[in-house]
């Protein structure tokens, strides 16, 4: 198992997986941030 980290979001901590999106923190956390798109079966580009 890999080891969780900590990040600061809104001046919570929150323990992430490696691996795991901001977004995906965040979200799990109930924390809103706004996007315009977010799909995860498009591969990043640029």
């Amino acid at each position: 198992m890999d080891k969780l980290f900590r990040i600061t979001i809104d001046g919570t901590a929150l323990e992430a997986a490696p691996g795991s999106t901001i977004l995906e923190v965040a979200r799990a956390n109930g924390i809103e941030i706004p996007t315009l798109c977010h799909d995860k079966r498009i591969e990043e580009y640029g």
